[in-house]
């Protein structure tokens, strides 16, 4: 059995069973059963360790796309509507996407918020309106600012979209020990929460292989670094 990594959307992603090859690709379309019914994902590269949501049941056609596009104008709508009633209902979150599945019998909203709510009556709510299996999910800071991407202060693209697959918890703690007494703006990253890289060396701080005497050297300069 062959194993795929499929991305069906920016916060739906997983590995996939594979009969056949079919001739897939990365960055071919595939019809997946999942557990919630057909939905349409791409084909990624990514070898990570992603929970299995499915199989793949064939390469999509031209007409599967045509159907993505009319589903895709079914989203945009039902995320209106969705919109509206969160401000109607005055919830303190704010919706981010939506994802509606293949079969067009699940739909799925996102939104960020800065605490857990409960949100059963607006649930009930679009449940009837939109005549289809409904789920309502928060998603962290960190992962939405994953998928929208960004420049950090460094200059370079965000980790999260280069490199980092799951952000480890940071916390002011690590800076102080690493001697970045600065201003708590100044080790933000653009999520709104402390920067993912004062991680990164906080082992090696902690287990005193770094010191404050301690020099880098590039070539003919020497120096040290500053935040």
């Amino acid at each position: 059995m062959i194993k795929i990594f499929v991305k069906f959307h920016k916060f739906f992603e997983g590995i996939c069973s594979m009969k056949n090859t079919y001739d897939i690709l990365p960055g071919d379309y595939v019809l997946v059963e999942t557990k919630d019914g057909f939905d349409l994902g791409i084909v990624k590269e990514d070898n990570i360790d992603a929970p299995e949501v499915g199989e793949v049941i064939r390469k999509a056609t031209l007409h599967d796309m045509e159907i993505k596009n009319h589903l895709k104008r079914l989203e945009r709508e039902a995320f209106k509507i969705f919109e509206n009633y969160v401000r109607k209902l005055k919830y303190e979150m704010k919706p981010v996407d939506v994802h509606l599945w293949f079969n067009n019998k699940k739909i799925a909203f996102y939104f960020i918020a800065d605490k857990r709510l409960n949100f059963r009556k607006l649930h009930k709510i679009i449940s009837d309106e939109m005549q289809r299996r409904v789920v309502i999910k928060q998603v962290g800071i960190r992962d939405y600012t994953k998928t929208i991407g960004g420049m950090g202060i460094c200059g370079r693209e965000l980790c999260c979209m280069r490199f980092l697959k799951e952000p480890r918890s940071v916390s002011l703690r690590m800076a102080r020990q690493q001697n970045l007494y600065v201003s708590t703006s100044k080790i933000t990253g653009a999520c709104g929460r402390l920067l993912c890289c004062l991680e990164y060396e906080y082992e090696q701080v902690k287990g005193g292989k770094f010191n404050e005497e301690e020099r880098e050297y590039n070539g003919d300069f020497e120096g040290r670094a500053f935040i």
